[in-house]
């Protein structure tokens, strides 16, 4: 375990500096606090499809329907370029099948 929050009483820094005030500091340290998320994800999805705007899209459901039905987050995207992170990535064929890239 480490602390992503930290902090206290800094009563007599402020008297230090002249001044007769009670004050409390904290910190947050955003950094480590991504370590303890639940699922340690570092991508945005699963699986990414990259299809052609002409092609089967009852079969192309039916892929990411399978595919979710095992736990699996999908995104679908048209052909180009994605700036998403994800584990894997498909191109979905006019035919109906998917080729990981």
């Amino acid at each position: 375990p480490k602390s992503v929050l930290t902090g206290g009483r800094y009563d007599k820094l402020m008297q230090k500096m002249g001044k007769s005030s009670a004050a409390i500091g904290f910190a947050v340290t955003l950094s480590d606090l991504n370590t303890y998320s639940k699922s340690g994800q570092t991508y945005d999805y699963d699986v990414l499809i990259s299809y052609e705007p002409d092609c089967d899209f009852a079969a192309l459901l039916a892929q990411s329907a399978q595919l979710r039905e095992t736990g699996l987050s999908v995104r679908l995207e048209l052909v180009g370029e994605t700036d998403l992170t994800v584990l894997h990535r498909y191109r979905f064929s006019k035919e109906g099948g998917l080729t990981l890239c």
